[in-house]
């Protein structure tokens, strides 16, 4: 199976990206609000389904039940920490019997055949999303996790914790060892994000360990090559000396993330590997939406950094004391930073923040601003680079 290195800058990582509708879109959703105590078997709750779930109700097959996103839950070990604040969650009860449930493809005939009704159109990208974590000490005969079957013909792909593993990684069930994430454990509570573009042939797929934006840019944990995958129904199925699995925050969706906005007060003044950083700016413009994520990219690696914010730029910026960049944002009140979001830069010289438009940092009272439709706001990333310190180019957003 071809391997490519985490470590693969963004601009070649983009060369692979396959041609896909220009956001992402929901396909499916699930965040289990269900009555608790009670059975997932039969229930109907979250979005874009076209079935039930099925997950065997009878008394010795109760395969997956509703659990309590509570402080405590008794009869368990202890809560599970990664379940979100809507609705309750999946637990796994039955070891192996799984849960299966049918995204409705009728409704996505650009991702999905319209004759077959297989997920997997070539040139179009999906990602899976999800919460999970063991709730029993880690065994070395054990398996918990996601899958995409073809129903009544294969499981396809499975994503989570492998067979032996107690680390994340995926399987694409080709009879080889699955491909792991070195350093990762089952027993975390962690939300696994992944990215299969759909290539003529083989399909590539990302898989990132808790990232700190829904979408990430920045290289992935995992980046493999899988078989052509097609497929019509999910599963969350675990089991294996009574190592249990819960679930939470199912999120399935189409097409890769739109850039927005404007680079101005660039490029910026080279840094030690070279090259100017960039800031880029994904999701949407439109401030009712909230869904923006700001990347920084080509940063020297393993450095710390952030985001600031305001709602005016100044170029061609200036030098701050101690630093080999230019500053090029408006001072004054309305100067925020996004100081206790600060992310390293990893190996591959890159980190990322999910922006909460509804509440921007700003420097004075009330310490926080909505930005609403017809705002125009700058964003730019400060790093630091050995006994120095840069900055990014800005990005202008103008809100719709």
């Amino acid at each position: 199976m071809l391997r490519f290195q985490r470590f693969v800058p963004l601009l070649v990582a983009a060369s692979f990206a396959a041609p896909a509708a220009a956001q992402v879109e929901l396909v499916a959703f699930e965040s289990f609000d269900y009555p608790f105590p009670g059975l997932v078997h039969d229930m109907s709750g979250g979005t874009g389904w076209s079935t039930n779930w099925w997950a065997a109700p009878d008394v010795t097959h109760d395969a997956v039940v509703v659990q309590a996103n509570a402080p405590t839950n008794p009869g368990n070990p202890f809560p599970y920490m990664g379940a979100d604040d809507l609705g309750n969650y999946a637990q796994q009860a039955v070891e192996f019997e799984g849960a299966f449930r049918f995204p409705d493809a009728a409704a996505h005939p650009d991702v999905a055949d319209p004759t077959t009704g297989l997920f997997g159109v070539d040139n179009t990208t999906m990602w899976f999303s999800f919460s999970t974590q063991a709730f029993q000490v880690p065994s070395p005969d054990n398996f918990g996790g996601f899958s995409l079957n073809e129903q009544f013909v294969a499981e396809k792909l499975f994503m989570g914790s492998p067979w032996q593993a107690n680390s994340w990684g995926v399987d694409p069930q080709t009879g080889n060892p699955p491909d792991l994430i070195p350093g990762t454990s089952s027993s975390n509570a962690d939300r696994l994000v992944v990215r299969i573009d759909y290539l003529p042939g083989d399909e590539r797929l990302r898989m990132w360990v808790s990232p700190p934006v829904a979408h990430p840019l920045c290289a992935a944990d995992l980046d493999i090559m899988i078989p052509d995958l097609v497929w019509n129904e999910i599963r969350i199925a675990s089991g294996g000396n009574g190592t249990l699995f819960y679930w939470d925050n199912i999120v399935i969706e189409k097409g890769i993330p739109l850039e927005v906005g404007t680079s101005v007060c660039g490029p910026a003044v080279a840094n030690s590997t070279g090259s100017p950083a960039d800031i880029v700016a994904t999701g949407s413009d439109v401030a009712a939406d909230n869904s923006l994520t700001l990347t920084a990219t080509n940063l020297p690696a393993n450095e710390f950094g952030y985001f600031l914010a305001s709602d005016g730029a100044t170029p061609p910026g200036v030098t701050p004391p101690g630093s080999s960049g230019l500053f090029c944002l408006a001072l004054g009140p309305n100067l925020g930073r996004y100081a206790p979001l600060v992310q390293s830069s990893g190996a591959d010289g890159c980190f990322s923040i999910d922006v909460d438009v509804s509440a921007v940092p700003i420097g004075g009272p009330p310490f926080s601003v909505a930005l609403m439709a017809g705002d125009t706001w700058y964003f730019q990333g400060w790093f630091r680079d050995g006994a120095s310190s840069n900055f990014t180019d800005v990005r202008e957003v103008q809100f719709l």
